[in-house]
This record gives C-alpha cells, structure tokens and sequence, in this order.
C-alpha cells in the first residue's frame, strides 16, 4: 500500500490558532503517523507547503503534489476551530466518495477510541478542493479543536497514540506495534525540572560565538537528553550509554582526547561529552535539529549522496556509522519505533522548523529523515560518533567547537538531580507552559506518567 500524507495549509497560507497552531500541529502529526507507517511497511510520501502566498495557490500546490504520486489514499490533516471554549469539541474525518467514507469512519473510531476525543463521525463534505481534486481514495482529518482548551489537554497529552491510531487504522490495528515503556524513563515532573534549570542557566543567556544565543529548545533538550543517558548508564545491558561514557580513547579517534579534555568515570566523562555537544550543536546547525543538508557541497561532488549527505543539528552524515556497530543498531531502534522518546516538542522550542529533502534511498535516506525529525535519535547518533571519529565533523578538526564552563555547570545541576533528588532551581515564569509542552510527548495511560519510549517525527 502506498500513501500520500500532507499538512493542511503551508507555512505562509496559516490555518486556524487557538491554544495550539495548526500547522505546526499537523505537521507533527503528518510527519509521526508517516513515522509509524513505514514501520509497519507502508510505502509514505509526506509534503508541507512552504511555498505558497495565497489560500488559492496552497491548495493547488497540495493537491497537484498528491496527483503526482503514485498511491493509494490521499490524507489531508488539519485541525478544526469554532470558538475559543473549555468544553470538548471533538474529532471528525471527512470524506467525498463512498471509499473515501470507509477509511473516514476507520480513522475516526481509532483516534477517538485512543484518546477520548469526542467522536463527530465521519462527514460528508462535497465542498473542499482537496476532497474533489485528488484522483484517489481521500480524507481530511480535523484532529481536533486548536481553541478548545479540553481538546487541546488531550491532545497534548495522547500525541502519540492519536498518531498511532490514524497509522493503525491505515495499515491494519496490528500492524503497528504499541509504543513500550522503560524503566529508565523520565517522569513529567524530572522533564519540567530540567527545563526550568536550563531556562535559568547561565549557558540559556551565552553569546555562542559567530551564532549568537542558543535556541532555549536546543539548550533544555541536550539537558533532558543528558539526563536520559545518565539513567540508561544504570541499565546493565545500555550499549549506547556504556559506548558514550567509555574512557578517554586516543587522540587520532575520540573529539575529548583531541580537545585535550580529561575526566574520569563514566558519569563525568559523559557530562564532559554533553558538554562538547552544546558546542557543535550550535556550529554546525545553531541549533536547529530540523537543519538540513550543506547546499555548499554540489551533489555532484558526491560519490553516494545516500551515505554522504549531512542532517540533524549536528550535520552527521550516515557514512560515519562504519566507526561503530552502535550506530547502525540506533537507526533500525528509532526507526522501528523501539527506542526514544524523540523530545521533539522540547528541542523545537525557539527554533525555525525547516523542511528540506532527503537525498538518496535505503539506511542513507532513512538516517537523514530521523536525524532532522528525531532529535534524541540525533543526539545519540552524535555521542556515539564523537567517541570513535571525531574527525568527520570538520570544525571539530579546525578546533572551532566552545566548551562552555556555563554548559557543564548546568549538566552538574541535572546530574546532582537525577542522583541525589537536590533542589531544582526556582521555577520560572515559563514552567507552566514548559509542563503543557512536556505532556505533547508523554502518554497518560501510563499509570506512573513515564515518558513513553518511541519515536517522534516532526518537521
């Protein structure tokens, strides 16, 4: 089965705005059910206008986009609104044609059997341009109501099983796996603390050189990230964590060694690692974990641009995976949805979210994908890299990476949390609205409010 998925109006043609925006929303849940769909070996295009200046040019964009692919079904998400409200609104699919109905009624029952959404059915809507100008089987999902505070709340805190239901329902209940939990998780209210300690952190306020300030997302991710890896050091059988905090290696490998930089113990050298990563993370991307491909080098000047082609905020390219096995192991985890959480709605904060192709086909291609959507992906992928080839990144040979006191200052604090339960600093004004954000990616079937372990995709 082959299929097309877009995100309702485009970056310049915005949609409806309440508690939520709906583009940046839909293009989360496009990029995540796409995400589930592939696991479970359906064959996915996904597109997001950034093109179009008008309502009449968007939609001609999409729906010739959709026209150009060969598929099966044509999906269109979108996010509803009426008037800004406490009160449930809902979900509905709508739908043209009588097959179109039948996926319509499929997709609508899953999302609301997962979430507790209010279930308006599958509606019949002759009238839009999407449903009458593609040639396939088609829906539009208004997932919810972006100015409803109770749907807002559950689709904050059910993100992940509203995108596992849409992809269930496409590819069979079956076919794609419940997202497990782990005992190394992070608690809601761990993940909230890490993001008031970056907020208040010295490192938050750093004039990077050349880059200026950090993105507050990139600065509370690698945190919270940090944090992850220090529990997964207590698992026994964490091959990644156990590769990331290996000691000091040689200086023709390891970026520490070739920094000069000296620790020992797992836990300290793993602090000085996150520590280099803030560093890179704002030279090679400021950042931006959404940051696509170095358009300087030609593609012609590539031998395999699959393998070659750089992603992520740490512009890695896959043809480092060779230096170590953990590498490959980390891209079949995240990619079949076994491995995370992404922290996507934590590392995008205060950034611009690029969309930017993928070059080549096969683990290349699929490496670029969850490098510039995954961001946990990313950060592992890096850790792993900077220990054992230090010198695929050019400005790490050139000796241009910061390692910032104030970085590592904040890593001690997460760290002197996560062990010893010390005081976290003094909330700030934003700790409400960083909790809203935490429970995008944090599934409350749990009865302990783990944060879920699998993938997250966005663009």
């Amino acid at each position: 089965m082959k299929v097309v998925i877009s995100s309702g109006h485009g970056k310049h043609v915005r949609g409806a705005s309440g508690y939520i925006d709906e583009v940046d929303e839909a293009r989360l849940v496009v990029e995540q059910v796409a995400l589930q769909l592939r696991a479970s070996g359906v064959g996915v295009t996904t597109f997001h206008d950034d093109v179009s200046q008008s309502q009449g040019e968007n939609l001609d964009r999409i729906v010739d986009f959709h026209n150009s692919k060969t598929r099966d079904l044509d999906i269109s998400v979108h996010f509803n609104a009426y008037n800004t409200t406490t009160k449930p609104m809902g979900s509905e699919v709508l739908y043209v044609s009588s097959t179109g109905h039948d996926w319509a009624n499929l997709v609508v029952d899953a999302i609301c059997g997962v979430s507790g959404l209010v279930n308006r059915g599958p509606k019949e809507r002759t009238d839009l341009a999407f449903l009458n100008g593609t040639d396939e089987p088609a829906i539009l999902i208004e997932t919810c109501f972006v100015d409803s505070k109770a749907d807002v709340d559950i689709y904050h805190a059910k993100f992940l099983e509203i995108c596992n239901a849409i992809a269930g329902a496409i590819a069979g209940e079956e076919a794609v796996p419940p997202p497990a939990t782990s005992d190394d998780a992070l608690t809601i209210d761990q993940v909230v603390a890490i993001m008031t300690m970056a907020q208040n952190s010295a490192i938050a306020d750093y004039d990077w050189k050349d880059r200026g300030q950090a993105p507050i997302g990139m600065t509370e991710g690698l945190a919270v990230m940090f944090a992850q890896m220090l529990k997964r050091l207590d698992t026994d059988t964490e091959s990644v964590a156990m590769a990331m905090s290996e000691p000091i290696g040689s200086h023709e490998k390891d970026a520490l060694s070739y920094y000069g930089i000296q620790a020992t113990g797992r836990e300290n050298v793993l602090r000085k690692l996150f520590t280099f990563m803030y560093g890179l993370a704002m030279r090679e991307s400021k950042g931006n974990y959404t940051e696509g491909r170095d358009t300087t080098v030609p593609i012609s000047d590539m031998d395999d641009p699959s393998i070659e082609t750089e992603a992520g905020m740490f512009q890695q390219s896959w043809n480092s995976s060779g230096a170590d096995d953990e590498m490959e192991w980390l891209l079949e985890a995240y990619r079949d949805g076994g491995r995370g959480p992404g922290y996507v709605q934590v590392f995008k904060r205060g950034i611009t979210l690029k969309d930017t192709d993928s070059l080549g086909s096969g683990d290349g291609y699929d490496y670029q994908e969850l490098a510039k959507s995954n961001p946990a992906f990313a950060v592992e992928m890096c850790g792993v890299g900077l220990r054992c080839l230090y010198n695929h990144w050019g400005p790490i040979k050139r000796y241009e990476v910061e390692m910032r006191p104030e970085a590592e200052e904040l890593l001690d604090q997460v760290e002197a949390f996560i062990r010893h339960g010390a005081e976290p600093a003094p909330p700030s004004t934003d700790v409400a609205a960083a909790k809203e954000i935490c429970m995008e990616e944090i599934s409350a079937a749990i009865d302990d409010l783990l944060i879920r372990v699998g993938a997250v995709k966005v663009v």
